[in-house]
């Protein structure tokens, strides 16, 4: 009864460390994402700005609002997207077993815990201790920064600034 306990403490404390890894990476590819949500959202800002320069069409606080809802909307479905897709433990598991150079320990340990792998109990507490001792070890922050890449900050500046120049200069068609 004792060893149960164990193999299920264990158990327990790897799949939390596959969830936090997986938080932590979902949190990763928000802030990744972050640009690249935004750029839609301003194309089509720059889109209807020079249309409405072209022909008498929207107001620049109209063009402006359009924007920023289409930027906010951007930003809503790229975080539901990473946020909601769905992943198991396993599936992730095995991700991390090879981006943070594990050898299939965790993985393997998630496999034998649910009765994929068939083992007998002391094969089955020994790789489990290993997998929680070598995931313990992890520092997440190394291998999953949360970086934001500059040149796509970039190109949201750069956007950015020129909607905000063609909404400010006079346009001889509103």
């Amino acid at each position: 009864m004792a060893a149960q306990t164990i193999l299920q403490e264990n158990t327990i404390a790897l799949t939390g460390m596959v969830r936090h890894w997986d938080r932590r990476l979902r949190l990763s590819q928000t802030v990744r994402w972050l640009p690249r949500s935004l750029m839609p959202g301003l194309a089509v800002g720059l889109l209807l700005a020079v249309a409405s320069r072209l022909r008498p069409w929207l107001l620049p606080q109209q063009i402006a609002l359009v924007t920023l809802a289409l930027m906010a909307l951007g930003v809503v479905i790229f975080s539901l997207g990473v946020w909601f897709w769905r992943r198991s433990p396993l599936v992730s598991a095995r991700r991390f077993d090879v981006q943070f150079e594990l050898g299939e320990r965790v993985s393997t340990a998630l496999e034998l815990s649910s009765g994929i792998i068939h083992s007998n109990d002391e094969l089955l507490e020994r790789q489990l201790a290993d997998a929680r001792a070598k995931a313990s070890a992890v520092r997440v922050r190394d291998y999953i920064p949360l970086a934001l890449s500059g040149r796509e900050l970039g190109i949201v500046v750069a956007l950015a600034a020129l909607l905000i120049l063609l909404l400010v200069l006079p346009n001889p068609q509103t």
